[in-house]
């Protein structure tokens, strides 16, 4: 929504789903604006403050860096300032938007290059690192005969395979590689004029030496654009090139522009916010030109200069980035930025690691504002579903999707509805290269699972089994850990609920111990009373037995796991079934004594069929709105 009116601490999950019924009602009458062209373009390692600072549009931006196409696309659409990554890091990202779970769903938690690291306790477990093929891509479901696109995909791909394998008809530079890191030239084709391991630019003198990377990806992007926009059907378009990634380079010009800019504002006594490198700073711009070249052909198919022809109205444009900014030295290179107010960078689940510019504009639905701010809490997986509702293909039949999406649409939130969104989870259990090369600078790089829940954001490290909790709302940079007050109880056992849930229902894998080779336990959930007090009276009585048995058989997963807790889900795995009888029976004895569970019940009726039948309808909406 475009106002803050979100609590605190999240909604009742009963309110939750009467929002959700709300905006897929008013996000479905958005298809009737057509189906649009998507285009979406990730950015790689760009950072939540690293493009232009406007009043307006971006007021938290930066003082240096010039980047007037991202103004012009946030100017044309929706700026989600509590826009996030999928992960810390690039891989578990690309694969998250693609699939929409979450990379603890797919076991897929480090970047592909990533292998087995290892604290002073721990090391991390066997995880996946490529993009299975049994998940159903927004390419394969876009892309299906029913889904009526044509998909191409142009630039960084690094999730294993190969994009023409995952339902893209057609891959420019997408490989394995995380980085034009070949050794030649980097950025620049260099003296053998060509990217080795990017496919359709790696022919040895097909470019000059200086041909930079990101102009080369940005005309196949224009060329795409082109060919496509009189085509019969619509496009998917996949443009994420390499930039801002190191090896730091750009073109000297630029570069000579930053460093003089840099100069001239450091001697006005600027406060430059960490944004005190020319090359990046010429990096961000570059980047920025090969978005303005996709939205000047989207306006411009035929490039005459004559936009009667342009398709920009009926194409749906996302900006995002893969993670945070990069606040370490990576090959060598100098720090490229700073993500401040935020926390930390890349590599980090501090805010500075996962929060993310996401620019969202469909100039063509007259329901989506333009040049306005959004506090809606949005992640990358949340694509998967909002592009799908976009184009009208969620309900068609025929179109293929995966069963099980972590992701909730926003398209509702994109046209100024409420959008109280489920906790989301991060889950890294591994060390990131930004945590190793920087000696641990980056804290919250080093196993460790995070949730964010409302304003909450609660921050568990595996090493020392200790939780942080922050309210973002008030506390952007993460300063002040109130773990420790006890006045916010009920907030504490909420969100590390959530966490715990999410990553049983995930099925995440733990970090492993070194010495015992077992699995960490889950993050514990900080009880607000004793387990099994469904009621909160303090107490193991009748009245919590009631409640568990009342709501046997019910299925819970829409809700928040703490209300589903409170209606009997005893273990918090979405549902209530004979593990968590068998659970609140331990408890029970364990409050009342030996054997006291038994003398309970044997004096206590079975329910009846009408009292099943009022719990069902209690709980029903809970059903209803249940993923599968």
């Amino acid at each position: 929504m475009f106002a803050r009116d979100q609590p605190l601490f999240g909604m009742s999950g009963v309110s939750r789903l009467g929002l959700a019924f709300a905006a897929i009602a008013l996000a479905d009458a958005g298809v009737a604006y057509g189906q649009p062209n998507v285009v979406v373009i990730y950015a790689d390692d760009l950072g939540w403050t690293d493009w232009q600072r406007h009043a307006v549009l971006n007021p938290t931006g930066s003082p240096v860096f010039e980047t007037p196409n991202l103004l012009r696309l946030a100017g044309s659409g929706v700026n989600f300032t509590n826009g996030y990554a999928s992960a810390p890091v690039c891989s578990p990202s690309r694969a998250a938007l693609l699939t929409g779970q979450t990379p603890a769903r797919l076991n897929f938690t480090d970047h592909t290059g990533g292998g087995v690291n290892t604290s002073a306790r721990l090391r991390s477990p066997v995880w996946t690192n490529s993009l299975p093929a049994a998940q159903v891509t927004l390419a394969e479901a876009l892309g299906s005969p029913a889904g009526g696109y044509d998909t191409a995909f142009i630039g960084k791909w690094h999730v294993g395979g190969s994009p023409t394998s995952q339902g893209y008809d057609s891959n420019v530079a997408g490989g394995n590689m995380g980085c034009p890191c070949d050794g030649e030239g980097g950025f620049f084709a260099g003296p053998d004029g060509r990217w080795s391991g990017m496919p359709g630019i790696d022919t040895p003198g097909a470019y000059a030496p200086d041909a930079y990377l990101t102009d080369v990806l940005g005309g196949f992007a224009e060329n795409y654009i082109a060919q496509k926009a009189t085509g019969p059907n619509p496009f998917f378009l996949t443009f994420a090139p390499y930039q801002v990634h190191v090896p730091l380079q750009a073109p000297a010009p630029l570069i000579s522009k930053y460093a003089a800019k840099i100069a001239l504002l450091q001697s006005q006594g600027v406060d430059l916010r960490g944004h005190d490198e020319p090359v990046y700073g010429a990096m961000v711009e570059a980047l920025d030109t090969a978005v303005g070249r996709v939205l000047n052909r989207l306006e411009d198919p035929n490039g005459d200069g004559n936009t009667a022809d342009s398709i920009r109205d009926n194409t749906l444009i996302v900006f995002s980035s893969d993670n945070g900014g990069l606040t370490v030295s990576e090959l060598g290179d100098p720090i490229p930025t700073q993500n401040a107010p935020l926390r930390e960078g890349k590599g980090s689940l501090y805010e500075g690691g996962l929060r993310t510019t996401t620019l969202v504009s469909w100039t063509g639905n007259n329901a989506v504002p333009q040049g306005v701010l959004s506090d809606s809490v949005v992640v990358g997986h949340d694509l998967y579903p909002t592009l799908l509702q976009a184009t009208g293909r969620a309900t068609v039949p025929g179109v293929p999707q995966n069963t099980i999406v972590d992701g909730v649409s926003f398209l509702g939130a994109l046209q100024g509805q409420p959008h109280n969104r489920a906790p989301i989870l991060w889950h890294y259990p591994h060390q990131s290269n930004q945590h190793k090369v920087s000696g641990g600078t980056v804290t919250a790089g080093s196993f460790v699972s995070a949730v964010r829940d409302g304003d909450l954001k609660l921050v568990f490290f595996y090493e020392d089994r200790r939780y942080e909790l922050y309210n973002l709302a008030v506390d952007t940079n993460e300063a002040n850990n109130l773990i420790a007050a006890g006045s916010l109880a009920e907030a504490r056992f909420r969100a590390s609920a959530a966490l715990y849930a999410g990553l049983l229902r995930s099925a995440a894998s733990m970090p492993v111990d070194r010495v015992s080779g077992l699995s960490e336990p889950l993050p514990p959930v900080l009880w607000e009373t004793s387990q099994g007090d469904f009621n909160d009276d303090g107490l193991l009585t009748l009245a919590d037995w009631s409640v568990l048995r009342d709501s046997f058989g019910m299925a819970m997963l829409a809700a928040h796991p703490a209300d589903a807790y409170r209606l009997g889900d005893f273990n918090l795995d979405g549902r209530v079934d004979r593990v968590d009888f068998g659970g609140f029976k331990d408890a029970f004895d364990t409050a009342n004594g030996a054997g006291a569970f038994e003398r309970l019940v044997a004096g206590v009726p079975e329910s009846s069929a009408a009292g099943m039948a009022g719990a069902a309808v209690s709980i029903g909406v809970l059903r209803r709105g249940e993923r599968r």
